[in-house]
């Protein structure tokens, strides 16, 4: 069984007040230094020769990383680790910091797959970067995108979505800014402006939050929303294997200082329990557009989850927020922007 591995690189150039992504400013000397304790936690991990199927370089601009440490990075990761033909090799990226000399070390290395963060961004240096990315051979790319930023209107967000879909992306993800109730209207109109448009475009939505051309699902999310087993290194990476999560400091001191002394580096492990499975198995297919299949759900876990829910799931139904095709639960569409509180009345 193969499983699946996330580097954290928590850093950008400069970093967007409000936004997890990229939130530790790069400054040279630090970034070296996190990126050699990276690397120590790597090479003193217990894990060692699990095939590889899907490796995530996320958290951060990855394209700020030294040339010269990004080869070792995966030197290391493939001395350790056995990557299988075809694995799925991903880099997080802002396009203000690429060029094609980055993106063809990138490529020569084995990256397979980009996604660039856009919160903000130019129609024109967007549009070299996808050019950039399909002459070293890149055509697996994907948008992340945030709707809900400070003067953001229907009009402004039509017109950006226009773009990104004109430069042939084979994979969109769409992320509401911010938590807050403020222009909850609006942001409610620009989600489902997105769903209703980007289907006509050929993106078929297969999450919540992301959207892809027939056959470019991420394998990443499917390996962490199927609950595969996954090694998380960096600050404030997680890792889940069998069924144990474990979770490094998010502080870069407190990271540093565990890699420096050898400490135990996890700051939380926890063992889940069999109710705890199941509810991770309810919660990652419901915001799935498949939904849960509710007999296989039945005959794995032996619960028969509408039995035990049947009050709550039918008064759901009645109101719209979930529908019950051939015994397959799902949210509506409708229901899609309060998918966490839906569930959570089933868990």
């Amino acid at each position: 069984m193969s499983i699946g591995i996330y580097l954290s690189f928590p850093f950008s150039k400069p970093p967007v007040k409000g936004l997890g992504w990229g939130a530790g400013a790069y400054q040279a000397e630090i970034t070296r230094d996190y990126l050699q304790s990276l690397l120590n936690e790597i090479e003193s991990s217990p894990f060692k020769g699990q095939k590889v199927s899907t490796l995530l370089l996320g958290a951060g601009d990855w394209s700020l990383v030294p040339p010269d440490f990004f080869k070792k990075l995966i030197r290391v990761l493939r001395k350790k680790f056995r990557f299988i033909s075809r694995s799925e090799f991903s880099l997080e990226v802002s396009p203000v910091n690429l060029n094609l000399k980055k993106i063809r070390l990138f490529r020569q290395l084995g990256v397979n797959r980009v996604s660039l963060n856009l919160f903000r961004f130019g129609y024109a240096g967007l549009k070299k970067t996808v050019s950039d990315l399909k002459k070293a051979g890149i055509r697996n790319f994907n948008f992340d995108l945030y709707f809900g930023q400070p003067g953001q209107t229907l009009s402004s967000w039509k017109r950006d979505l226009q773009e990104v879909v004109h430069l042939t992306p084979a994979h969109l993800s769409i992320y509401i800014y911010g938590y807050s109730k403020v222009q909850k209207r609006l942001k409610k109109q620009l989600y489902y402006y997105a769903l209703d448009f980007l289907p006509k475009q050929g993106f078929q939505q297969y999450e919540i939050c992301h959207f892809c051309r027939p056959g470019f699902e991420s394998k990443q999310n499917l390996l962490y929303w199927q609950r595969k087993n996954f090694l998380g290194f960096g600050a404030g990476a997680a890792s889940l294997w069998n069924n144990t999560r474990r979770q490094n400091p998010e502080k870069l001191q407190t990271y540093f200082k565990s890699i420096q002394f050898g400490k135990n580096l996890a700051i939380s492990t926890k063992r889940l329990t069999e109710e705890e499975v199941r509810d991770e198995v309810i919660y990652y297919a419901l915001r799935q557009t498949d939904g849960l299949d509710l007999d296989r759900f039945n005959q794995v876990y032996d619960y028969d989850l509408y039995s035990s829910k049947k009050q709550i799931i039918d008064s759901l139904i009645a109101n719209g927020y979930f529908s019950r095709k051939a015994n397959r639960l799902a949210l509506t569409k409708e229901a899609y922007l309060s998918a966490d509180e839906l569930i959570a009345k089933l868990i």
